[in-house]
């Protein structure tokens, strides 16, 4: 088979009663899900099925997340290459096609963080730093005058955010 969907992730609700959620994207491994409560992950307290199942399984936690809890499953592929064939072996079709399932997880997973970064526009020549500057309380990020980076602007009266 092939990886023929691009989903990776889904979210959903907590209602404080609902311990099983399902996902619907492949996974190879049990350690490549991922969970969150409200974008903190949350390394124990689950278990997950349907591993190599193309259309997915189910995150199954041992207590239900609390009523208005974001909880976020997503796949995180490490990016390792673990095939090793062998020389003068038979070809060994069904790990080589994982092999490309897996490159295929990677790609997808490094494009959904792209999508959610900070990205300068096509017809940038390359000179433009989006290195941000270090926290400096009371004062907003913005771009430098006459140059082609961001800086810390000072803004009067601005209150004070403690």
């Amino acid at each position: 088979m092939t990886v023929s969907k691009q989903i990776q992730k889904i979210n959903y609700l907590g209602n404080g009663t609902q311990q099983t959620f399902a996902y619907n994207f492949r996974i190879l491994d049990s350690s490549h899900m991922r969970v969150l409560f409200d974008n903190v992950d949350q390394s124990s307290g689950w278990t997950v099925d349907g591993i190599g199942d193309y259309d997915g399984g189910n995150v199954n936690f041992e207590t239900a997340p609390a009523d208005g809890v974001i909880v976020t499953l997503y796949r995180l592929v490490p990016l390792t290459q673990e095939i090793d064939y062998e020389a003068n072996s038979p070809f060994p079709s069904e790990t080589h096609e994982t092999g490309y399932d897996k490159l295929t997880m990677i790609l997808q997973q490094l494009q959904e963080q792209a999508l959610r970064s900070i990205n300068l526009p096509v017809s940038d020549d390359g000179t433009t730093s989006v290195v941000f500057p270090a926290y400096d309380p009371g004062k907003l990020i913005g771009w430098c005058p006459d140059t082609k980076t961001l800086c810390n602007i000072d803004v009067p009266d601005c209150p004070d955010p403690y």
